[in-house]
């Protein structure tokens, strides 16, 4: 659930970093005084990692995991370990 929710919250960061950043470049470039490079470079530079970080959130479906079989056949192995070591050591505090 916490993958889901980090993976929510880091979209709508991401997209408001891209709104804000065409919006600096925007209002820059209403007033530009020969700057249309450096506007390019910094266009760039927002919308590259912006563009990839909704790519990367949307493909994991806002941080799901997709584990394959012998992800999950560990998850189980630990999670009957733990479920073992729990059992001993209610039958220690009973004793």
């Amino acid at each position: 659930m916490k993958e889901k929710i980090s993976g929510i919250v880091g979209f709508i960061g991401i997209i408001g970093w891209g709104l804000f950043g065409s919006y600096v470049i925007i209002d820059d470039s209403m007033g530009s005084d020969g700057m249309d490079g450096f506007l390019l470079t910094i266009a760039i530079l927002i919308f590259v990692p912006v563009s990839s970080i909704i790519l990367y959130i949307i493909w994991t479906k806002f941080g799901g995991k997709n584990l394959t079989e012998s992800d999950k056949i560990k998850f189980q192995n630990e999670l009957l370990e733990e479920l073992i070591k729990q059992k001993e050591l209610k039958k220690k505090l009973e004793e």
